[in-house]
Parts: structure tokens; sequence; C-alpha cells
């Protein structure tokens, strides 16, 4: 037997046998390196304990800033679901705040269009350790002309790197979630959202919505993808949750976390979603009943300052007296008025004195109108007379509007 190995062994150059007792011997220094240093970084973390309440109160300091807030967040889909979590940014400054964890991503080893890569992170303090091993295939997802999926391999060494580093972060950041404790990353996670609520609402909504419209037009969304996402709601009937959401989703798709085929279906001539197609009223609608200023079908809720085609849809249209005045007129619900008094109240400035009177009046008559509609609905007039309340309504609407319209200096609408 041991003249077969020698036999076997003269037959491998003496260069090449010499050269892997340097990688061994190399390897295992570097090992060894690592090894003392990670003894060294756990002494230290039992002499300098982490203080738990000086670290929440930081992360929690941290999560009233605005911008943290603004890109604080990530989403994808998980079949009908949509899944949000803190991102990776986050997750590190929470790491670093709390203290004592040694995190990182290391390529491992790589092989012919392949590379095996670990994310780890290591609570040096408690001396636990999370880790996660995967493979990277040498591509990148790309969809051709036609929406297909077709993959490019990549040769550049900063090309790999980068898509290691990225997968890898997404790995990274289960590790960190599992060493940091669930109650302060809940608490970070509540006051971000705060802060990412308390900054959206300084701008009014209907601004935003004008504004991200483009935005996602940069990334592949159109205005008609948007408004399938909405269920084939007008985009102006998008509610301050909604726009959150696709805020998160819109970074998600910007930093190629994700694709935008994971989060949007293009519309399809069936859903009534092509390019100049309008919404169809129903046909046992009454006249006037929801109507907006376009002469478009609505829910009932005022389709503010929008036009309702799809596919052309018309943001921030400037309140306007006669708009005002026909919206108005044309309000179905005490809500709906309610609404409009808040608009009026934004333009009062540009309103002369007989302008705002004529709203008043108009806005009273329209309280009346409605509140006599509801009555006739009453099955008898007895069910009326026992419930006198119901005309109350029509009175603080009549007082509401009468506080939207106080006396004021006369001043002119600009050309």
């Amino acid at each position: 037997m041991a003249t077969d190995i020698e036999e076997l062994r003269s037959l491998v150059p003496a260069n090449q046998l010499q050269q892997q007792q340097v990688v061994t011997v190399g390897t295992a220094a570097v090992t060894e390196q690592a090894v003392a240093m990670i003894r060294g970084q756990m002494q230290l973390a039992k002499m300098f304990k982490r203080d738990q309440g000086e670290a929440l109160t930081n992360l929690l300091e941290y999560a009233k800033l605005g911008p943290l807030a603004a890109d604080a967040f990530y989403s994808f889909r998980r079949g009908r679901t949509l899944v949000e979590g803190l991102t990776i940014d986050v997750l590190k400054l929470c790491a670093q705040e709390w203290g004592n964890i040694l995190f990182n991503v290391e390529e491992i080893e790589r092989r012919d269009g392949e590379s095996t890569a670990v994310a780890y992170a290591i609570d040096l303090q408690k001396n636990t350790m999370s880790q996660r091993r995967f493979i990277v295939k040498h591509i990148r997802d790309k969809n051709d002309d036609e929406g297909n999926n077709a993959g490019v391999a990549l040769k550049s060494e900063r090309d790999i790197y980068e898509l290691i580093a990225n997968q890898g972060s997404r790995r990274l950041r289960s590790c960190l979630e599992d060493l940091i404790p669930p109650h302060i990353l809940g608490a970070v996670d509540k006051q971000l959202r705060a802060t990412k609520a308390d900054e959206a609402a300084k701008i009014p909504l209907v601004d935003r919505i004008r504004d991200m419209i483009p935005a996602f037009e940069q990334v592949g969304v159109s205005k008609a993808m948007l408004t399938k996402w909405l269920g084939g709601r007008p985009l102006g009937e998008m509610l301050e949750k909604e726009y959150l959401q696709l805020q998160t989703i819109f970074r998600s798709i910007k930093t190629g976390g994700q694709r935008v085929e994971e989060f949007f279906d293009k519309p399809t001539a069936a859903d009534g979603m092509g390019p100049g197609k309008k919404t169809t009223p129903p046909k046992d609608a009454p006249a006037g009943e929801g109507a907006n200023a376009n002469g478009g079908q609505t829910t009932g809720k005022l389709d503010a300052r929008e036009s309702a085609v799809v596919g052309e849809i018309t943001l921030a249209q400037e309140d306007t007296f006669d708009l005002l005045l026909k919206l108005t007129k044309e309000a179905a619900t005490p809500e709906v008025l309610a609404e409009l008094g808040e608009r009026r109240k934004k333009v009062m400035s540009k309103l002369t004195v007989k302008q705002k009177t004529d709203l008043k009046n108009a806005a009273g008559a329209r309280a009346q109108e409605i509140a006599a509609a509801g009555e006739k609905k009453d099955t008898t007039a007895a069910a009326a007379t026992e419930k006198p309340a119901a005309a109350e309504p029509t009175t603080d609407q009549a007082a509401r509007n009468r506080e939207d319209f106080g006396d004021g200096e006369e001043t002119s609408i600009p050309e």
C-alpha cells in the first residue's frame, strides 16, 4: 500500500505539492487570527456591557428623524400579501446602538459561475450567533423587451461583489433580527411609522400623489398600473395608508431589491384601463348623484380635484369659484359638503365677499335638499315625526357653512 501511495505522489509535480502546503498553512493562520480577534472582542464585551435603556432611548431619537423614516422600510409580495419590514440600514443602526454585536457578509468559496457566502451576526456579550449560508450564481436577472426573465452572466469582479452584497444583505437582516430583542425592534418600527406619517402629512395628499406619478413612471410603472393596483379606483381616491405602502414599494423597486412585476400587473382592455378609456357609470344610477366635475360616476365619495378619466388623470386641479360652486350643487352627502368646506377654507383669500356668500348659500340650499331627500325615503310620516332629530344635521351643516365664510374684506381673484 505504501508503495502505491509513493507512486501516486511521484505523479504529482513537486511545485504543486508545495503550493498546496502553503495554502493549507496560510488558511490555518488566517483562521487562528480570526478566532483570536473574536476572543478579544468577547472579553471587551464582558467588561463593557450594553446599557439597554440608553440604547432604546438613542434608537427612538433616531427614529424621529424624517430622512431616516422615509427610507426605513422595504416591501415584497408573498402570494397576495404585501410584506413590509425594516431595511438592512435600520437593522445595522439598531445593532450599533444595541452594542457588542459583530456582523458581516463574507464570500468563503468561489467556483465556476457561482460563489458560496455566509452572513453572520454574533452577540459577543451573550455568546450567541446567527448565520445564513447561501450560494450566489454569477447571473443578474434582467427582463427582455417582451418582459421575459433573461439572466445576464457577470464577469466583472465589481459586479460579482455587488451581487453578493445585495443578496447577503437580506440574510444579514434576518441574522440581526434573531439577535436584537423583538420589543426593541417593535418600538423602533412604531416610532418610524409615526414619523413617516407626520412628515407626509405636512404636504397635502393630492400634491404627494401628483409628485408620485412621474417618479413611478421613471421606474416603469404607468398611471394605469397604479390605478389597477388600487382596484380600479381613481388615483384621487387613494388613502393615506395606500400612499405610504406605495412609497415603500417605490423604494424597493428603485433600490433594485424587487422588480416591478412583483407588485404591479399590466392593465388589459378587459380591466377598462386602456389609454384614454373612461369609466362607464352604472345605468341605474340617479342623475347628478355622486357625479364628478367631468361627468364621470364615483362611488359616492367626492372625487377631489381630479378628473376620473383613467390614463389621462389630472391631479391637483386648482380650486376655483366656478368649480367649487358646481361641486357644491352636485354634492350627494353631508360628508361631501364637509369636505368641500375644508377645500373652501384654503382659497378664502382668493374669493370676493359676493362669491363667499354665493357659495355659502349654495351649500346651505344643498344641505336642505339632501335632508329633504332623506325624509322622502322614510316609510311613513309617523316615523319621521318620532325622530325629529333627523332634521338637525341640516342646521348643523348650515352653521358649519356659515363658519366657513365669515365676513371679510373683499379681495379679487387673480386672473
